[in-house]
């Protein structure tokens, strides 16, 4: 007997994620855009099994391109850990990798930090300093890099100085961020493999935190 089909929305979801960040950058396709409404329709969203924080993420990609609503959007984001403000010592590895995605979905990849819930903001704000604290003490660079973009997200960041610089006191001679403190190994594209996703979030907090401290630094209206 052949393999069941995967449901519809499983096959859609990264296309549709993909399609909504190169639309957002203005690279948009019509007819790309006329498929998506036409077969949304036909999928129950419902029924594909996907972690909370990643269906945000669907659901977030679908009110970009106008297929969702403001309202669906909170509702999916009241169902993932961040959403339920749950006790600090509850974190954990995968959790706190779910609050840093459902940070930058609800801001748009920190272009919106005034699309955080107020509820989410004070979470955060109490939490992420012993957080930062215990990735930097477990070395634990990839998560640390993810944490300090979740904190350049903030409606008023706190741009950690001991965390930026634990981070850069981390990054190898050609630029590399490793993921943590395990020696790498293998050829260079095996490095690569190990280093580029630890590597690329640096890269992504950094750039953000920069803009934030340097719009600080804007004079506010006359």
């Amino acid at each position: 007997m052949p393999a069941p089909a995967p449901a519809g929305g499983a096959v859609l979801t990264g296309p549709l994620e993909l399609y909504a960040a190169f639309s957002a950058g203005g690279y948009r396709n019509l007819l790309v855009e006329d498929l998506l409404r036409t077969t949304r329709p036909l999928v129950d969203g419902t029924a594909v099994s996907l972690p909370p924080a990643r269906r945000l993420s669907v659901v977030a990609a679908e009110h970009r391109l106008g297929l969702a609503s403001a309202a669906d959007v909170r509702a999916a984001a009241r169902e993932t850990w961040p959403g339920h403000a749950p006790a600090p010592w509850t974190v954990e590895r995968s959790t706190a990798h779910d609050a840093s995605h459902t940070v930058l979905h609800l801001t748009s990849w920190g272009g919106r930090p005034d699309a955080l819930p107020a509820e989410t903001v004070d979470h955060l704000r109490w939490r992420l300093p012993a957080w930062l604290e215990e990735c930097a003490h477990r070395h634990d660079w990839d998560l640390l890099g993810g944490l300090l973009a979740v904190d350049a997200c903030l409606p008023a960041p706190a741009l950690p100085e001991d965390g930026w610089a634990r981070l850069a006191a981390a990054q190898a001679e050609d630029g590399a961020v490793p993921a943590g403190d395990d020696p790498l190994t293998g050829d260079r594209r095996e490095v690569f493999d190990q280093v580029h996703h630890s590597t690329l979030v640096a890269a992504f907090a950094a750039t953000l935190a920069t803009s934030r401290a340097l719009t600080a630094l804007l004079p506010g209206p006359p």
